[in-house]
C-alpha cells in the first residue's frame, strides 16, 4: 500500500489507516454490543490512554519516543462536520491503479476543468516534486464525485495565479459560453453564459461531461500508454 509525507514530516501509509480505522471501528462495536451505545468521544480516547499506559511496561515500545517518555493523555477535539468536503481551486489530489501506482490532478478555478500530471508515482508527491512535471487536461470536463465522496483524496493545495490561468470556452448546442461567473463555492462557471455560435466557434470543443471512473481511465491510459486524449486547448 502507498505511503507518503504530510506537511509536518509525519509518515503514514494506508495500510496502518485501515488498521487504526478497524480498531476504532471494532472498540465502536464492543460499546453498541455491551451498553447498546456507541463511545463518547472521551471514552474513546480513554480507552487508547488506557492501552498505552498499559503497553509502558512492554518489553519493545509502541512508538520512537516511547524508549524514554510515556503518554499521559491524549488530546482530541470536536468541531461540526460539513456535508461535503470543501473543495479549493488548486487542491492536489491522488487516486492509484490496481498497481498501486499514484496519479496526480489539480482542481482548476473552472469549473468542471481539473489537470492532471503527466507522471506516474510510487507514493503521494510533494509539491515540490510536482513542480518538475507538466500538466495535461482532458478533452471533457470531469465530475468531482470523487472528491466530495474522498475516494480521491486531496493531500495538498496550489495556488493558481487566475491572471495567468487559461480558461476554456465550449459549444453547448447551438450556443456558445462567453463569459464567466464566480459561483459561491470560488470556482469559476463558464456555462452560465451563452450566445449563438458564429463562425469563429467552430473549433471550440463540445461540452461534454465524463464520470471520475472514465477520467481515470483515460489518464492512466495516457500517462502509462501515451495515448492522448483530444485536448480542449
Amino acid at each position: 500500500m502507498g505511503w507518503w509525507e504530510t506537511e509536518d514530516h509525519e509518515v503514514v501509509g494506508d495500510s496502518v489507516l485501515d488498521i487504526a480505522q478497524n480498531m476504532l471501528a471494532e472498540i465502536s462495536a464492543e460499546y453498541l454490543s455491551e451498553l447498546s451505545r456507541p463511545p463518547t468521544l472521551r471514552e474513546l480516547v480513554l480507552c487508547l490512554e488506557i492501552a498505552f499506559d498499559v503497553s509502558n511496561y512492554a518489553d519493545e515500545p509502541l512508538f520512537a519516543e516511547g524508549k524514554t517518555h510515556k503518554v499521559t493523555r491524549i488530546t482530541a477535539k470536536l468541531a461540526k462536520k460539513p456535508k461535503t468536503q470543501p473543495l479549493k481551486p488548486g487542491d492536489l489530489f491522488v487516486f492509484a491503479s490496481p498497481e498501486n501506482q499514484f496519479f496526480v490532478g489539480r482542481l482548476t478555478p473552472q469549473s468542471g476543468i481539473i489537470e492532471f500530471c503527466d507522471h506516474v508515482f510510487a507514493s503521494v508527491p510533494s509539491k515540490e516534486e510536482l513542480t518538475q512535471f507538466s500538466f495535461f487536461r482532458l478533452g471533457s470536463a470531469v465530475s468531482d464525485e470523487f472528491l466530495r465522496d474522498r475516494k480521491w483524496r486531496i493531500f495538498a493545495n496550489w495556488p493558481y495565479n487566475l491572471e495567468s490561468f487559461e480558461f476554456q470556452h465550449y459549444r453547448m448546442g447551438s450556443h456558445a459560453t462567453c463569459g464567466f461567473e464566480i459561483e459561491e463555492d470560488g470556482f469559476v462557471e463558464a456555462g452560465t453564459l451563452l450566445r449563438p455560435i458564429e463562425p469563429r466557434d467552430r473549433n471550440l470543443p463540445l461540452y461534454s461531461l465524463v464520470s471520475p471512473e472514465v477520467a481515470e481511465r483515460l489518464v492512466i491510459r495516457k500517462v502509462i500508454k501515451g495515448i492522448p486524449d483530444s485536448p480542449i486547448y
